[in-house]
């Protein structure tokens, strides 16, 4: 049958844990429940299946978002229209839907979240207290939801670690508003995208049939600036990041030829927008051939680009190499959006990424939809479309110094649990954070130092989970990004 994958994240035991949904009973799925269940994959460093687990009831249910927790165990987030099975405490037609697994897979707890209409969860994030914060899209305006504009509507949602509701917002305007990605900011915020058709509401300055919208909130859920970005036609950002200046980069789908899309190329483009700390465009950038292009995830590498994944049918423009049907594809760009280095994934079925994330030499993992048939990059397949995840070796462009050349080194790196900052500039640091590869803070610490050559440190990175980072280093008006691996 048919299985996929959403998100992959790497799990401090250096392997790696991947959500998705399968309609499959047979093969490597065991233990489903019904018409689909949100499907969970363990996998160990050298990409074998450690546990899987199928979660769910007798209806339709799916995972759409992971985090491995501090105790070892994972939270899982995604839809549910179930009542029996796994899920209990269901508030009609479709919920939001939270599973806390243990190590090993087991179930510890689930919540229910929504209302007697149609709600899911798309995203979720950590805050640096520890709670988490889930992205999304109601259709209620009952049960948990206190506030509804229109359509459907951009449901933010701060949980405690056991799943309680500390406080939630709803934004948009009467029409469609759906949130696909969330993150933590550096300012103990949260920025979330996906697409808008309202034109009322907390929408202004929408486009067409459907813009990127862009929200950005204060860390208790208090709206602080708003972006419609787009054209006259359809285009939904899937994915945002903060990047090191402070602003935000966008991912996601344009099919528009006009508005703030101006270097369209194709039916739909991979499209990029780079936002200003104050939600103000400061850049956008078309990928793709003449066909369908479309971009799922956007991650940040140091503080010298991104890479950008999604999927592709293409074999012209910017995709070289296409295997056959859709592909997936990723790219290497700069700060200013220049690709350094593309490459397709793909044989002569049609398959897609859904998200990537770095791995701790370096190098990416990413995971979303193979097909039939097997050829190319694609050497097995189960039947129908299957979840695959793909490793790659170590990027040749990734630079493990300072990328911005403002004076700042740091040691031991790798790091077991303490980092010490040196500088060789006139300033020392005033701030140094330590974040993960979507930009949510961990740590952070204020600095004082003399005026010449010196160190600082060393900081304490005890506690955190093993894994790839950044050290952001920050003096005056400069500001720079060190990966670091924590052991």
């Amino acid at each position: 049958m048919n299985d996929n994958a959403t998100t992959i994240e790497p799990t401090s035991d250096g392997g790696y844990i991947t959500v998705g949904s399968t309609f499959s009973n047979n093969g490597d799925v065991t233990g489903a429940h019904g018409q689909s269940d949100a499907w969970v994959v363990k996998l160990d460093a050298a990409g074998a299946v450690e546990w899987q687990r199928a979660l769910g009831g007798s209806m339709f249910d799916d995972g759409r978002a992971v985090l491995e927790c501090p105790d070892g165990g994972f939270l899982i987030a995604g839809g549910t229209s179930s009542n029996d099975g796994d899920v209990s405490g269901n508030h009609g037609g479709g919920d939001g839907w939270v599973v806390k697994l243990n190590a090993a897979g087991e179930v510890d707890w689930q919540r229910t979240y929504g209302g007697t209409e149609a709600d899911v969860i798309f995203d979720l994030t950590e805050t640096p207290e520890g709670d988490f914060m889930l992205a999304c899209d109601t259709r209620s305006s009952d049960g948990d939801v206190t506030e509804s504009f229109g359509s459907s509507d951009y449901w933010i949602v701060r949980i405690s670690p056991m799943g309680d509701i500390l406080w939630q917002g709803t934004f948009g305007g009467n029409d469609i508003d759906v949130p696909l990605s969330i993150e933590t900011t550096s300012d103990g915020g949260f920025v979330v995208c996906g697409y808008s058709y309202s034109t009322n509401g907390d929408v202004s300055g929408n486009h067409g049939e459907g813009d990127y919208w862009v929200i950005k909130l204060d860390s208790v859920g208090e709206l602080q600036w708003q972006c419609a970005a787009g054209g006259s036609l359809y285009d939904v950002a899937y994915d945002v990041i903060e990047t090191v200046d402070g602003g935000f980069m966008v991912s996601g789908l344009g099919s528009s030829l006009d508005g703030d899309v101006t270097d369209h190329i194709g039916s739909d483009d991979l499209w990029v927008v780079k936002l200003e700390s104050n939600g103000e465009i400061e850049w956008t950038r078309s990928y793709g051939g003449s066909q369908n292009d479309v971009g799922r995830a956007v991650l940040r590498i140091a503080a010298d680009g991104y890479m950008i994944v999604g999927y592709t049918n293409s074999t012209d423009g910017d995709i070289l190499g296409n295997n056959g049907g859709y592909d997936g594809w990723c790219a290497r760009i700069d700060l200013t959006g220049d690709i350094v280095w593309k490459s397709s994934f793909g044989g002569p079925g049609n398959e897609y990424f859904a998200d990537v994330n770095i791995t701790t030499n370096g190098g990416y993992v990413l995971a979303g939809i193979s097909g039939l048939p097997t050829g190319g990059d694609v050497t097995a397949n189960n039947g129908g479309a299957d979840l695959w995840a793909i490793k790659l070796g170590p990027d040749p462009t990734f630079i493990a110094t300072d990328q911005m050349g403002q004076g700042f080194s740091m040691y031991p790196n790798p790091c077991t649990d303490r980092v010490v900052v040196k500088w060789i500039s006139s300033d020392p640091p005033v701030r140094i954070q330590l974040s993960d590869t979507r930009g949510a803070i961990a740590r952070e610490w204020l600095t004082t130092g003399s005026m010449a050559e010196g160190s600082s440190g060393p900081f304490d990175l005890s506690g955190l989970l093993p894994g790839s980072y950044y050290l952001i280093v920050t003096s005056g008006t400069r500001r720079s990004a060190l990966p670091v691996v924590k052991l």
